[in-house]
């Protein structure tokens, strides 16, 4: 390992533990009080380990003109019960701010999402998909033909590699299927492997692979990606898939991608594509639909008719056509390898966007951030079929009796700017 890699280490050790010792807030499976005499803004439930169990998160809560007036920290599985201070004039309506973070490869990922127009005395629940794993397995092919990409792919995991020799696993569930796709042959020939455990080492001959069945998927545009995961029951949301196809590249001649279908294996699929019109403009769009594999791409029916920038983390759009909801998103890489991403989620008739000021805890735990750091990326337009506001899109993900992650909704999204 290099010199400056180790140094690089060293200063994320040193920052993991910084971030560990100042998450207090609630622990595990207890509820932070508070004085009567102070007025609940909002009550937060983290589950299933949104937060990761070795860090932390920060909640804070801000008025119109991004002033803080409530601000925590928690850690593990908990309910958190964000209060003003005395003297602050409630209001009817306010910013929240959950921030959380994840070691990454050798970056370590803050995550903070601001949510507009929250009404003070909500309740919500954040759920996380953290599984505990098991462990994991060793898998060797043989009889590969030259240049392959390869899924391998189990029970919520997957590594794209061009590797074959001791190719490494997590596992999730056991007894466990494993299923490996030469994703770039024009066959895409595959195995399945059932019966792979924990600690497993599994010897895998690719000529004997088989042809799956195809669906085709219209597309019109000049480069596509598109990534679809089986799922073994109907339930979208709690159980874990496996991932089928994973493919990128330019739209064919013939505006149609072939992809993989396993009908004997799978009930229903999640399909997320992503299409580039034009090289020309800096918009892009996505879809995301659960069920059977979608015929043809399904394009957002808006725009963004105009975008201003502006410092400290502020824009102006003005969109058109049919959505529910913005997310406005800015990016700043500091020193430690510190990597954040500061997205903003608001109504289909908002067209200011202004980031809040940091909070104490922020301010605290991340001294490098400032709002002058952030450079803006892109917004996004997101249409969500079903829902008609974007108080019933608040109310579908972060409803305490059905919690839901937004990106396991059906979605049709459009992305306006550099990261599009």
């Amino acid at each position: 390992m290099k010199i400056n890699s180790l140094k690089n280490y060293s200063y994320l050790t040193l920052f993991l533990a910084f971030v560990y010792l100042t998450s207090g807030g609630c622990k595990k499976k207890d509820v932070e009080t508070y004085p009567e005499s102070q007025k609940t803004l909002i009550t937060v439930n983290f589950t299933n380990n949104f937060i990761n169990p070795k860090l932390g998160a920060i909640v804070f809560a801000s008025d119109a003109l991004g002033n803080v007036i409530a601000d925590t920290t928690a850690s593990g599985n908990c309910k958190i019960m964000l209060r003003l201070k005395p003297g602050i004039t409630v209001p009817s309506l306010f910013m929240l701010t959950v921030v959380t973070w994840e070691p990454s490869m050798h970056n370590f990922v803050i995550s903070m999402n601001s949510y507009m127009s929250v009404p003070t005395s909500s309740e919500w629940t954040l759920m996380g998909h953290r599984p505990d794993t098991l462990g994991h397995f060793t898998v060797n092919l043989t009889n590969v033909p030259p240049s392959s990409l390869i899924i391998y792919a189990n029970t919520g995991y997957e590594n794209l590699t061009t590797n074959y020799d001791n190719v490494n696993n997590l596992s999730y569930t056991d007894p466990d299927n494993l299923f490996i796709k030469l994703e770039n042959n024009p066959e895409q020939k595959y195995q399945w492997i059932s019966g792979v455990h924990p600690g497993g080492t599994y010897n895998v001959d690719m000529a004997t692979a088989i042809t799956p069945g195809f669906s085709q998927i219209g597309l019109s545009g000049k480069y596509y990606e598109a990534r679809i995961w089986g799922y073994f029951t109907g339930d979208y949301e709690n159980s874990l898939p496996v991932m089928t196809n994973y493919s990128l590249g330019n739209v064919p001649a013939g505006q149609q991608i072939k992809v993989a279908v396993l009908p004997e294996r799978f009930q229903g699929y999640h399909t997320e594509l992503k299409l580039v019109e034009s090289w020309t403009d800096n918009t892009s769009y996505t879809c995301r639909v659960n069920g059977p594999i979608p015929a043809s791409f399904l394009k957002i029916d808006a725009s963004v008719q105009s975008l201003s920038t502006f410092p400290a983390g502020k824009i102006e759009v003005h969109p058109s056509g049919d959505f529910t909801s913005t997310v406005a998103t800015w990016q700043f890489y500091g020193h430690n390898n510190q990597a954040f991403t500061w997205n903003l989620y608001g109504s289909d008739t908002s067209t200011v966007f202004k980031l809040p000021y940091l909070s104490p805890s922020m301010l605290q735990t991340f001294p490098t951030l400032s709002l002058d750091s952030l450079s803006f990326l892109n917004v996004e337009l997101s249409e969500y079929p079903g829902l008609t506001s974007y108080n019933e899109f608040l109310h579908q993900v972060f409803d305490p009796a059905h919690p839901r992650s937004p990106n396991k909704l059906d979605a049709s999204t459009l992305i306006f700017g550099q990261g599009k």
